[in-house]
């Protein structure tokens, strides 16, 4: 699994996340987010995401804040 592949399971499970908790991810910590994001995540995708974990987490946050404007 590439990269790209993991950010763009990163962009999906951003979406769903604004569907389901919509405005409560603002207060959220980036430990939360983690702790979110890592179960949905197989051993590969893993440590891709936990070597890239900064990055990941900004296209997360950036996605859910994308989604949460549009609604």
């Amino acid at each position: 699994m590439s990269k790209q592949e993991v950010e763009e399971k990163i962009v999906q499970i951003a979406h769903d996340f604004a569907k389901k908790y919509g405005e409560d991810i603002l207060q959220l910590r980036i430990d939360e987010f983690i702790a979110y994001i890592t179960p949905l995540l197989n051993l590969n995708e893993l440590d891709i995401f936990r070597h890239n974990q900064y990055q990941m987490i900004r296209l997360f946050v950036e996605t859910v804040k994308k989604d949460l404007g549009k609604s």
